[in-house]
């Protein structure tokens, strides 16, 4: 197999997209082929892979020279049979069919997509505030399957949802607005997780029962983000020996610097942050035997 690679001006793509389809299918072209286009974000070009059989290749060249005024000069490199799909995977992206039929071209992938259904409600967090998606990437980075979940503040239980499809032992979840403890248990069943995260009424800094985890994830406001990690000292079992994962969202980047420095006077040490300006996402790490 071979892949031939054509660089054609962006407003000339069109054209030389007709042309391959045409010229490329007609009796005197090549058995079979394939191909994708990319046009990479910054450049002027858009970029044609050609794949070919091996037999084929000299009679492709030929025909793209005869066409050099639309397609101007070919690079070409063997490739194994197959490869053209693996490369044409890498261009691909979701996308919207009709307005209510969205395409996924990863099944069977490593980027296979993880659908989640949240329905609009009252409750905070469908996935479309910067403060969510931090939280979001993060708790994919760091959550490891067999943790328990502890979820302060989940709203339409969207990050609780996500930890118990990415492999959570247990998630527990506290919040104080009865509509989101409606709307969060009716998402997580629209979702069929398994196991069904606990979503739970209440305010976590007042409660006297304390829920053991390995992962703390909350997107709150900073001032109750600070209370509740403080209140989450009570439930590290300091025998455990095991260290904990703090995802805090929801932090104003004009008061990170002090924030910070609050986790780490409890004994947090800190991890990496993510910023998408005004907001910041950091992550703390804490050993039992730090607690105090």
């Amino acid at each position: 197999m071979r892949e031939i690679v054509l660089r054609v001006p962006r407003e000339r793509a069109e054209e030389a997209e007709s042309l391959i389809l045409v010229g490329l299918s007609d009796t005197e072209g090549p058995s079979e082929f394939n191909y994708y286009l990319e046009e990479p974000e910054g450049l002027t070009e858009s970029v044609f892979h050609l794949f070919v059989p091996e037999a084929d290749a000299a009679v492709v060249l030929s025909w793209i020279e005869e066409n050099r005024g639309v397609f101007g000069k070919a690079s070409v490199r063997v490739v194994v049979d197959g490869d053209w799909s693996a490369f044409y995977i890498k261009t691909l992206e979701p996308y919207w069919l009709t307005p209510n039929v969205l395409v996924d071209p990863f099944v069977g992938t490593e980027r296979e997509i993880l659908l989640v259904r949240i329905a609009c409600g009252k409750a905070f967090g469908i996935g479309d505030h910067s403060t969510t998606r931090m939280a979001v990437e993060l708790l994919q980075k760091y959550l490891k399957r067999g943790q328990r979940v502890l979820d302060v503040g989940y709203g339409t239980g969207i990050l609780s949802i996500l930890a118990s499809k990415w492999g959570a032992r247990s998630v527990t979840g506290f919040d104080i607005d009865p509509d989101a403890v409606r709307e969060a248990r009716g998402n997580a069943r629209l979702n069929q997780c398994d196991p069904a995260p606990d979503f739970r009424e209440g305010d976590y800094v007042h409660i006297s029962e304390r829920v053991p985890f390995d992962l703390f994830v909350s997107n709150i406001y900073v001032e109750v983000l600070e209370e509740a990690v403080k209140a989450s000292l009570n439930s590290v079992e300091r025998t455990e020996g095991s260290e904990k994962v703090y995802i805090l969202s929801g932090i104003l980047e004009t008061k990170w610097r002090i924030f910070d420095k609050k986790m780490r006077g409890l004994g947090l040490c800190f991890v990496e942050k993510r910023i998408d300006s005004p907001w910041v996402a950091g992550v703390w790490t804490l050993k039992p035997d730090t607690v105090r």
